[in-house]
C-alpha cells in the first residue's frame, strides 16, 4: 500500500507540474526547485552530424529508436539534449536518413526529464559503437565532444520537419497506476489462503477428536 500511495503522489505531482505555465528560458528553468515534468520553451541551434539513437524503443508495438540531439542554447555556452521523437527501425534499416535540422535556429517546446538509473537488465551503453540503451547525458556529451551539458533533457512536443520521422512525444506524461488492483488481488489471495488453512485446521481437529 505504501507503493500505491507513492504512485498516487507521483501522478498528482506530474499533473500539477505539467499544468503549470511553461518556463520560457533556461534561466527560468534553473530557478525552479523541482524541474522534472515542467513545461519549457527554449531557443537554440542544433549541431551538424551530432545525434544519437536510443535503441529498443517501442511505439504501438513497433521497434524503433528515440532520436537525441544536442541543442546549443542561444546566448549561452551550454548545451541541452533534446529527445526529438521516435524513429522506426525499418526506416533506418532501409538506409534512409532523418532530415538534417542542423544550422537552423529552433524554438523547442517540451517537457523536462531527468535521467533515471539504468535498469538491472538494460545493457551498458557502448559509445565506441554508437549504441545507446539508456540515457546517460555525460556519457553522450563526451561521445559527441560537447561541453558543458545540462543534467536534464527535453522531450520535444513539436515536429521540426515535414518528414514522417521523428514522431514527437505526446504532450502528456502517462503513468499507469495498477497498484490498487495489485493490492486487492494480493489481499484476496491472502484471505483465500487463510480460509483454506482454517478449514484444514478444523478438519484435522475433528479427526483427532474421534
Amino acid at each position: 500500500m505504501a507503493r500505491l500511495d507513492w504512485k498516487i503522489q507521483l501522478i498528482e505531482k506530474i499533473r500539477i507540474r505539467s499544468a503549470a505555465p511553461p518556463a520560457t528560458s533556461i534561466k527560468m528553468v534553473e530557478a525552479l526547485d523541482e524541474k522534472e515534468f515542467r513545461k519549457v520553451k527554449v531557443f537554440g541551434k542544433f549541431l551538424k552530424n551530432k545525434k544519437l539513437y536510443l535503441l529498443n524503443q517501442y511505439s504501438r508495438g513497433h521497434l524503433g529508436f528515440h532520436l537525441f540531439a544536442p541543442l546549443k542554447l542561444s546566448q549561452s555556452s551550454e548545451y541541452i539534449f533534446v529527445n526529438l521523437g521516435w524513429v522506426a527501425k525499418k526506416f533506418i534499416d532501409s538506409g534512409r536518413q532523418v532530415v538534417d535540422i542542423s544550422g537552423n535556429n529552433s524554438n523547442i517546446s517540451g517537457t523536462i526529464r531527468i535521467p533515471g538509473a539504468k535498469g538491472y537488465f538494460v545493457p551498458e551503453n557502448e559509445p565506441t559503437k554508437n549504441q545507446w540503451f539508456y540515457v546517460n547525458l555525460q556519457e553522450m556529451a563526451t561521445a559527441l565532444g560537447i561541453y558543458p551539458v545540462k543534467p536534464y533533457y527535453i522531450v520535444s512536443e513539436i515536429k521540426l520537419t515535414q518528414s514522417k520521422f521523428p514522431i514527437p512525444a505526446k504532450p502528456t506524461v502517462k503513468i499507469d497506476n495498477n497498484h490498487l488492483s495489485y493490492a486487492i488481488t494480493w489481499y484476496s489471495l491472502a484471505f483465500s489462503l487463510a480460509v483454506i488453512y482454517f478449514m484444514i485446521s478444523i478438519k484435522i481437529n475433528t479427526k483427532s477428536e474421534k
